[in-house]
């Protein structure tokens, strides 16, 4: 059995115990992540931890300012996910975290790049909504200066 010392310090921060299912998928994230096919979906029932357990541990283990974490949730969960991941990391464990906010009216410049770039050297977790991303990713279709992203 191999303990990862991250695990607990979490479950002490966060005041809970991590069940084995939330191991189990976290570590196959982690797995997936390090692999050379990267993408990796995993359903689970509401009350499972998705948004107070997985995704900040996700966010702890992955954020390693290499890697620019990005959290995508449905627009009506934006401010709850938001919230939960600044209780988490503003404690004991300290992290920034962001919001992405892109519309019709935002461009796409050197600066939002830069922005990209601090919150992945940070150590960050940005926040998003899928509207956001696709409106991002209509424009990186075009050419613009994102292409390809953070390198």
């Amino acid at each position: 059995l191999e303990y990862d010392p991250r695990f607990v310090v979490f479950e002490f921060a966060s005041n809970l115990i991590l069940r084995k299912e939330q191991v189990e998928i976290i570590r196959k994230f982690v797995s997936k992540m390090k692999s050379d096919s990267p993408a990796h979906v995993q359903q689970l029932i509401m009350g499972a931890g998705k948004t107070t357990t997985i995704s900040p541990l996700l966010a702890l283990l992955l954020a390693d300012g290499e890697t620019l974490v990005l959290q995508v949730v449905p627009p009506a969960l934006l401010t709850f996910s938001r919230a939960v991941m600044r209780e988490k990391f503003s404690s004991v464990i300290t992290k920034p975290v962001n919001t992405f906010h892109f519309d019709r009216a935002s461009e796409v410049n050197d600066i939002l790049l830069k922005k990209l770039q601090t919150a992945r050297d940070r150590r960050a977790v940005v926040c998003a909504t899928p509207t956001a991303l696709r409106r991002r990713c209509r424009i990186l279709k075009l050419g613009s200066i994102l292409w390809p992203p953070l390198t």
